[in-house]
């Protein structure tokens, strides 16, 4: 059907032409191949327009032997994606072990690349300088130089930007995080280091207000407290879910100062709040709940879950994968853990997203 000189394929016909497979096992090109052909069966198609493939760790070594695997099995160059610590799929999730993943495009779908800024999807080892629809910092600075690849070639910029322009798209950024204080201004900093909040030093109300099961913990769960920064207007900001959860990297009894991983802006709000795993559940089923009303007729989806969230919550990036396939069982997935997760722009940089879960689902024009 035309329209516009636009293709526009009816419904029925582009059912099943993006599939997925993912493998586990001691890391072999030929694996990858397999994958690759996997997940072309699903489709019943001899080739791919495009490939997304994410390998493990594991694979680093052997990147480039990967690429060329999945280009011959697809007969297709454009072959694009990165190493990344865990990946999943619709069928599978790997944590801890060797894996690749990946997902084919077939039929009238395909997607294109490039290394610049503006992207549907971002993937890279630093956060992009302009917008991105959303995307992920692969490692943190000074972390693992994870490589990335685009159109068939390791990208030396270790960046990669996809572009889906003939698909609607719409996604969330699921933090769940439960507040334990209301925002208040950031009235006293020294760089990293938050002294007052309001008319009070940050330590002793961030003490105060631990959840009651903690106060008589030997050791506080550190890694599941955060500084949640409020974006915009502090008014009804949690309610309204802007903001953003920075972990807690120290304290200092002395000084009676709380340190963040970054230096926050002058007018910053900021509240305290409690990784919570009833909380988390319920703020991603409520947003996978609105994006099934009001989102597009999908075709496939893109997951990226940070470091953080899984640190916090050692199960939840199963519970977050096993919510997404309710939501929309049988569609094609494909995702990976990430440092952090990029999501909605604030002028020209990409917020980063260290405790969340993004997703995007891509569906018909």
């Amino acid at each position: 059907v035309c329209d516009r000189g636009l293709v526009r394929i009816p419904r029925a016909a582009a059912t099943g032409m993006i599939a997925t497979h993912l493998e586990t096992g001691a890391p072999d090109p030929e694996r990858v191949a397999h994958t690759v052909r996997a997940a072309l069966s699903k489709t019943g198609a001899a080739t791919a327009n495009g490939v997304l493939l994410f390998l493990t760790p594991h694979y680093a070594s052997q990147a480039l032997s990967a690429l060329r695997a999945a280009a011959q099995t697809s007969q297709c160059l454009q072959v694009s994606g990165c190493v990344a610590p865990s990946i999943m799929t619709d069928s599978a999730i790997s944590q801890n072990q060797p894996a690749c993943a990946a997902m084919v495009f077939t039929g009238p779908w395909s997607f294109q690349t490039a290394s610049q800024d503006g992207c549907d999807c971002w993937l890279g080892q630093a956060g992009p300088g302009q917008a991105a629809f959303s995307g992920a910092r692969l490692s943190a600075p000074g972390g693992p130089d994870y490589p990335v690849w685009r159109a068939g070639r390791i990208e030396p910029s270790q960046r990669l930007c996809l572009n889906l322009p003939f698909m609607r798209k719409q996604g969330l950024i699921a933090q769940g995080a439960q507040a334990l204080t209301a925002p208040l201004p950031v009235k006293e900093s020294y760089g990293q280091d938050l002294a007052a909040l309001g008319n009070e030093r940050a330590l002793p109300m961030l003490a105060r207000e631990l959840p009651m099961e903690w106060r008589h913990l030997p050791d506080i769960p550190i890694s599941r407290l955060a500084a949640g920064v409020v974006l915009g207007d502090p008014q009804d900001a949690i309610r309204e879910g802007r903001y953003r959860l920075l972990p807690i990297q120290g304290t200092n009894a002395v000084t009676q100062t709380v340190t963040l991983p970054e230096i926050l802006p002058e007018g910053s709000w900021l509240f305290w709040a409690h990784i919570h795993p009833a909380q988390t559940e319920r703020n991603l089923r409520q947003q996978l709940a609105s994006l099934r009303e009001t989102g597009p007729s999908p075709l496939f989806g893109l997951a990226l879950s940070s470091r953080l969230r899984s640190h916090a919550l050692p199960d939840q990036s199963s519970r977050d994968w096993g919510m997404l396939r309710d939501a929309w069982p049988g569609l094609p997935m494909i995702g990976l853990q990430c440092e952090s997760v990029l999501g909605e722009t604030q002028g020209q940089a990409a917020i980063e997203y260290p405790f969340a879960l993004g997703f995007t689902l891509f569906g018909h024009p």
